[in-house]
């Protein structure tokens, strides 16, 4: 691999900026910051996500998200396939492609996510749409619903 001199054109520059202040934006988990993604040219984004206890049990097609817990309340988990996980500080938490996920109780996490964010790829079952009384009217979105509730991924967990 042939290092590029950091004046070539070619090369990506660094970039740095102070999560606490971007704008929190609503999201299925509660609110989040955003940064890096498409616009600054990078490969991924990154979040620092404060999550409620209305977070959505959500999946994505093609992001692969890494959560990294910092912050949590007493007894809060993390549903992956509907199987329930205690969280801990500084647990490290990787979600591929298509895993139904949320995180119960409140929590604060860093979020890296690979390709950048993109809504269009936060998608919802219509189950659990129809348990919180929503349809694709109230989401104003009709491609957030997917028809396919059968999947589950076998889940590895890794203790260091």
């Amino acid at each position: 691999m042939t290092e590029l001199p950091p004046d070539s054109p070619s090369a990506a520059l660094p970039q740095m900026i102070s999560l606490s202040e971007i704008e929190a934006v609503a999201c299925p988990c509660g609110w989040a910051q955003r940064a890096f993604g498409h616009d600054a040219g990078t490969s991924v984004s990154v979040h620092y996500t404060q999550i409620t206890q209305a977070a959505r049990t959500h999946y994505h097609r093609e992001h692969h998200e890494i959560y990294v817990v910092l912050d949590h309340a007493a007894h809060a988990t993390i549903e992956l396939n509907g199987q329930s996980y205690p969280l801990t500080k500084l647990l490290a938490i990787s979600i591929p492609p298509l895993v139904r996920h949320r995180i119960v109780g409140e929590a604060t996490i860093i979020n890296i996510v690979s390709p950048p964010f993109d809504p269009a790829d936060e998608w919802f079952d219509s189950s659990d749409l129809n348990r919180a009384g929503l349809n694709c009217t109230d989401l104003n979105r009709a491609d957030m619903i997917s028809a396919d509730t059968s999947s589950t991924l076998p889940m590895e967990i890794h203790h260091v």
